[in-house]
């Protein structure tokens, strides 16, 4: 195997070294079709469902949006219902109205729906004569986390009475009140959110047009959004192709390797870093010529050198797991002798892992497989003629239907009542769909929903508008694990 070119790999490093972000384009029309797409798994603010969600509906035009789509789904600005309220208004698909006509002034540029802290203050001003720096007492009274009652039973007194002096009826100012309640606690303010939303922009231009630099960055990122797993399948969905850890050429992190993106030693499972960094440091005198002047050079351990073996990473060295897993264990049962372990396995010959045995020893050394999604394990196992898959969804509006994923993350949430219902986040090969489990459902299946899956869910296609569907769920089944399916195989050959 060709080693990675070294002055390629410094004139990438020299030329992204120095991008200005201030540089980039504004509205850019592939990173803004890409963006209205969904598909901005990695991107900064924009990787949630929910937010995925928004953008395929959302539409945006340019770069004056990503704030407003980025502050419309907290829950101040999203309460009852308020982000499809600005959607759909945003669309023409519903006419702009307010409150109050004091309002429109204020919200004018949002249809209506107020999406920012400032627009609450300019709320108070306009309604009940606040000043501004009242407005932002109130704003900063009725934050979540320092609620004082009392001090906001104030503030709503000198509200209403404003209000009334200003000529709004009672009912009137009761309404405004309430409404801007329900907002400040939650919301973000413009300074923030146009913050984030340039941000978010500049990540998915990067995104858009660096893809494997990109992509390599999000998954050395400790505190990414999401586990290396949904991002590795991004990376395959993308075309990026993915390279299986080796001791002769991964570093500790994940790297560029001719525009693909090599797998590093830190994902290995009980892989100490006292032994990342020494592969690292006897490789750079000379590359490893076989298993035992790893062990020697190295000093890793049994258990770690079997492991390097099982995930690929002697891929370089000998193309059969097998075999060298039965040299280790014969050098080490023989007190480390080199001798003695190739008499005791010379003559026997190993055929290599077969394409689902990697994806298994990868998913439990790794968290991900490199070979290929774990759903390929499933290709004559599930009825996948009777599936719909994720890009399919919003064609199936209100009616029943079965979809099968891998599991991708979950969040949960406390109904008024005080049930719990569940948000889970399925993946198949073309993308994820989200599923909605209603406090009844869950409870009758929550001993289930436990680990990868895959799972395959039956239920109804809720789709309010164009670019948003989900799966109400009703009923839940879990495949057989990935060992034991590649168990099955081998004991039917």
């Amino acid at each position: 195997m060709k080693r990675p070119d070294k002055q390629a790999a410094l004139e990438r490093q020299q030329r992204f070294s120095c991008i200005d972000a201030k540089l980039f384009p504004e509205d850019d029309p592939e990173v803004l079709k890409m963006v209205n797409e969904g598909a901005t798994l990695g991107c900064f603010q924009l990787e949630s469902p929910l937010m995925r969600g928004t953008l395929r509906k959302m539409h945006i035009e340019r770069l004056e949006d990503f704030p407003v789509a980025i502050a419309i789904i907290r829950p101040g600005a999203a309460h009852r219902g308020k982000r499809d309220e600005y959607i759909k208004r945003r669309a023409g698909l519903e006419p702009t109205d307010y409150l109050h006509p004091c309002l429109e002034p204020v919200l004018k540029e949002t249809y209506g729906v107020p999406v920012f802290q400032e627009q609450i203050m300019l709320i108070a001003r306009e309604a009940a004569g606040f000043t501004l720096t009242q407005a932002d007492g109130l704003r900063r009274a009725m934050t979540k986390e320092r609620q004082d009652v009392d001090l906001v039973r104030s503030l709503q007194r000198q509200f209403i009475e404003g209000a009334l002096q200003k000529g709004l009826s009672h009912k009137s100012a009761h309404e405004i009140w309430q409404y801007i309640f329900e907002f400040t606690g939650f919301g973000f303010n413009k300074g923030h959110a146009s913050t984030y939303g340039i941000l978010a922009y500049q990540t998915a231009y990067l995104k858009c047009h660096h893809p494997v630099e990109f992509m390599t960055a999000v998954l050395n990122n400790p505190g990414a959004f999401y586990s290396n797993a949904v991002y590795i399948e991004e990376c395959r969905r993308m075309g990026i192709a993915i390279l299986p850890p080796d001791v002769n050429y991964s570093d500790i992190l994940f790297t560029i390797e001719n525009q693909q993106i090599r797998v590093g030693l830190y994902p290995i499972f009980e892989l100490t870093v006292d032994t990342q960094k020494k592969i690292i440091a006897e490789r750079k005198k000379k590359p490893f010529k076989n298993l035992y002047d790893f062990i020697k050079r190295t000093r890793a351990g049994q258990k770690e050198t079997e492991h390097l073996i099982q995930c690929g990473a002697f891929g370089s060295i000998h193309p059969s797991e097998p075999l060298l897993l039965m040299k280790t264990l014969s050098y080490f049962e023989s007190g480390c002798n080199k001798a003695k372990a190739e008499y005791l396995t010379q003559g026997i010959t190993a055929t290599p892992y077969s394409k689902q045995q990697r994806i298994v020893e990868e998913l439990d050394l790794l968290g991900f497989s490199v070979t290929a999604h774990p759903l390929t394990l499933y290709e004559k196992i599930i009825p996948w003629n009777q599936m719909v898959s994720s890009t399919e969804i919003d064609r199936y509006k209100d009616k029943k239907i079965n979809f099968t994923g891998w599991y991708v993350t979950n969040r949960k949430h406390k109904t008024k009542a005080g049930e719990l219902m569940v948000f889970l986040t399925l993946e198949d090969l073309r993308g994820t769909c989200d599923i909605v489990f209603f406090p009844k459902v869950f409870a009758r299946h929550w001993e289930i929903l436990q680990g990868l899956g895959p799972y395959t869910i039956k239920g109804k296609v809720q789709s309010r508008m164009k670019g948003e569907a989900n799966l109400i769920a009703e009923k839940v089944y879990k495949w057989m694990s990935p060992r034991a399916v590649v168990s099955r195989n081998l004991t039917d050959l």
